[in-house]
């Protein structure tokens, strides 16, 4: 008598004594569902679609097919393109304090160097306030680009050895922290 089972037949032995035997089948079924790409549930983009993601060094940005752009990871060279922490919280300090537990947070990883970090992604509000709608987006090591339904190229992040492409050459012009525009 051969001891080897194959699947099926353990699988019907489980099922006739009444236990929870599993095969080897279902058990690496388990597996990959368990290493499998989950819904990423941590923000809400209704019937919308995420059409790209792009990734940079510490930093991660998602394109809805709306043109909606949202952000998160490390902002230490305004790669968020949603300002810095701190003048952000200083705008907040003169508003109501409403918050919903659902809100992403801008955290601040050492007050004195002016970094923060998201952890949950947020729209770059600066494309809405502005009516510019994206069709695609790029990430550098530290820096983005993105163009709108226009051909136009955006641009932020950290932009000392000029990939920002701002034309400025200034020593002090480090860091772009929100969209602007790339003048040719």
């Amino acid at each position: 008598m051969n001891n080897v089972s194959s699947g099926e037949e353990e699988k019907e032995q489980g099922n006739n004594n009444n236990d929870e035997k599993k095969t080897d089948q279902e058990i690496e079924k388990e597996k990959l569902d368990h290493n499998t790409w989950k819904k990423l549930e941590c923000f809400d983009i209704g019937n919308n679609k995420i059409i790209k993601i792009a990734t940079g060094s510490e930093h991660t940005l998602f394109l809805e097919d709306n043109g909606t752009v949202w952000c998160c990871g490390d902002n230490a060279f305004g790669q968020l393109g949603i300002g810095f922490g701190d003048e952000d919280e200083e705008e907040d300090e003169d508003e109501d304090d409403i918050e919903s537990v659902s809100t992403p947070t801008t955290i601040n990883s050492n007050a004195d160097d002016d970094v923060s970090a998201i952890y949950t992604p947020q729209k770059i509000e600066w494309f809405i306030i502005n009516c510019i709608k994206i069709v695609d987006i790029e990430c550098g090591l530290y820096h983005n680009l993105a163009m709108d339904e226009e051909g136009r190229i955006y641009s932020w992040g950290h932009a000392k050895r000029g990939q920002c492409g701002n034309g400025e050459d200034d020593i002090d012009m480090e860091y772009v922290d929100i969209p602007q525009l790339i003048e040719w």
